[in-house]
Formats: C-alpha cells, sequence, structure tokens
C-alpha cells in the first residue's frame, strides 16, 4: 500500500551545478546569435548540458549547449581552466564578467504519505469511543 501511495507523491525537482565560467570575451555569431568567449572556473562546460547565463538581478537566458569551440576545434568539453567558445542564439544582452552556469536536473520523488501505527477500531468509533 505504501508503494501505491508514493506514485501519487508529488515530484521534486533538484539541481545539481556541474560547471562555471565567466565571460571574459563576445563576438558576433551568425544568425542573430553571439559567441561568449568563457574561461572554466569549475566543473565542466559539456555540450548537450544545460546552461544558465547569470547576472547581477540573476538568471536571465536558460538553454542547452549546441557548439562549443575550443580556439577553431569543435570540442565536447571545456574542463577547469580551458578556455572556450559558447555559441548563443537569439539572445544579445550577454556581457563581460557574466556567469555562466551548466547543470543538471536530478529528479527525485519526495515521500509525504507517513502511514500511522496501530489498529482502527472500527466498532469503538461507532460507539463514539475515540482513543
Amino acid at each position: 500500500m505504501k508503494e501505491i501511495a508514493e506514485t501519487f507523491a508529488p515530484v521534486k525537482d533538484q539541481e545539481k551545478i556541474t560547471g562555471r565560467a565567466r565571460i571574459i570575451a563576445l563576438f558576433k555569431g551568425r544568425q542573430k546569435g553571439i559567441i561568449l568567449g568563457c574561461e572554466v572556473l569549475e566543473g565542466s562546460l559539456a555540450l548537450g548540458k544545460r546552461f544558465r547565463l547569470v547576472f547581477e538581478p540573476g538568471t536571465v537566458y536558460v538553454g542547452t549547449i549546441e557548439s562549443l569551440h575550443i580556439e577553431e576545434n569543435a570540442v565536447e568539453e571545456a574542463i577547469k581552466g580551458q578556455q572556450v567558445g559558447l555559441k548563443i542564439k537569439g539572445f544579445k544582452r550577454a556581457k563581460k564578467g557574466d556567469l555562466v552556469e551548466c547543470f543538471e536536473i536530478l529528479t527525485r520523488r519526495r515521500r509525504t504519505w507517513q502511514p500511522r501505527g496501530g489498529v482502527f477500531d472500527m466498532r469503538s468509533h461507532r460507539e463514539g469511543k475515540h482513543g
């Protein structure tokens, strides 16, 4: 019964930051986009991972890494200490010093059903005896 009840429990998503980088340069990109020149500060930025662009007021852009380049070479991942180009389509408000965070969504089921121990006696309930 507990397993069945847990399938109805609300799902709570959690995030895991997998990498952080600081924008050190901006370049014009094709097709209404820009290329962020970034230095990886911790973890890694990887192709296909979700990322967000963060500056003073908070998150301003969320997307998926579709293109990473180290100099002229396309790469799948950039690690701490490397400088990498990250292309963003349709967003041009980034500036030097902004932060790029790469993250994963971890879905966990939160258990909210906590049965109480004991036996419920219908006879005492009907007779008005609660206890």
